[in-house]
């Protein structure tokens, strides 16, 4: 099934956004500081349909990652898509960052048959949203906010290799191998989207949340 989908992530310090035609990704663009990604948006997507000749009615599909990461962040995205797909009558697809992340690792590194993949994301402190996938991208842990122990590292297969890696990364101190320099973006997303569109795996855009990983707090107004 043909498909153009438009990808966008700015759950993470590094936001971005690439037009995919059929899962392959073509332009990419990135924004660096993580304070200017809602500034940043919408100008880049402009130029982004501008250099590739397309409009937003030429797209199929609008896909975002829906969290865990920054919560501004994710809702910068996420507005955005819902507002495309609610004008445009385009189908919405979610992909968890964690899964994303995951799918950035498998295409990075040459590991086994029997590897998981552990990304992390800096959640503060000691404590970092993860996950645990195979290398067919099939979830074994289920992505959560975790604070990196002993008790997290005895929870990790003994008998299996586990490549950890994240911008949360840095805080484990287990006996897990840490690769560090794997990049995530939106040509990864677009991957996943592709796929998801082929099994029109959409979710409602009236219903889409972001997936914050643990409860959000906003202090009291005094």
């Amino acid at each position: 099934m043909k498909s153009l989908i438009l990808n966008m992530d700015t759950s993470m310090p590094l936001a971005s956004i690439c037009l995919a035609e059929n899962g392959v990704p073509g332009v990419i663009m990135k924004n660096e500081s993580q304070k200017e990604h809602a500034a940043w948006l919408h100008p880049a997507i402009e130029q982004l349909l501008r250099e590739t000749r397309h409009t937003l009615k030429d797209l199929d599909a609008i896909a975002v990652t829906e969290g865990p990461g920054s919560y501004t962040g994710l809702r910068v995205a996420m507005a955005a898509a819902k507002g495309f797909c609610f004008i445009l009558n385009k189908p919405l697809i979610l992909v968890n960052t964690l899964q994303t992340m995951a799918f950035s690792a498998i295409r990075s590194t040459a590991a086994g048959n029997g590897t998981l993949y552990c990304p992390m994301i800096d959640a503060r402190r000691m404590e970092v949203f993860t996950a645990l996938y195979d290398v067919h991208l099939a979830e074994v842990n289920p992505p959560s906010a975790v604070i990196l122990n002993d008790e997290f590292d005895r929870q990790l297969p003994v008998d299996r290799k586990v490549i950890v890696f994240g911008n949360g990364s840095h805080k484990y101190q287990g006996r897990q191998e840490v690769v560090k320099g794997i990049v995530c973006d939106a040509s990864h997303l677009a991957v996943i989207a592709a796929t998801r569109f082929r099994q029109k795996t959409f979710t409602s855009a009236e219903k889409a949340v972001p997936f914050y990983g643990k409860a959000f707090f906003t202090p009291p107004v005094k």
